[in-house]
């Protein structure tokens, strides 16, 4: 069972991500992650609204975990990103991800 995404337990995290508009990557820094979503801070990105994003994150040494994600808001540069139709295999790897993280 996927727990309602503001009931997951969110951690802290100063992590850079890169969200795919139209093939090109767009760096982000990940501010909150959880097993369900993020809190973002946009570096650079096109203003080209989309139904969903394919999000790269991964940690120094580690495999990077891909994900498609949501937009759920976003104001003045930072946005909140829902993860959808992830794969048991893709939650496994981001809930490693999100435990090996240091909180910032």
């Amino acid at each position: 069972m996927v727990p309602d995404r503001r009931a997951a337990q969110r951690k802290p995290v100063g992590l850079f991500f890169n969200k795919y508009i139209d093939k090109d990557p767009h760096l982000g820094e990940v501010l909150e992650l959880s097993g369900t979503g993020m809190l973002a801070r946009t570096l650079h990105q096109p203003n080209s609204p989309r139904a969903c994003y394919a999000v790269e994150l991964a940690s120094a040494g580690s495999d990077p975990v891909w994900l498609c994600a949501r937009s759920v808001w976003g104001q003045d540069g930072v946005e909140a990103l829902a993860f959808v139709a992830a794969s048991d295999d893709d939650r496994r790897r981001l809930e490693w991800l999100v435990a090996s993280l240091v909180p910032s």
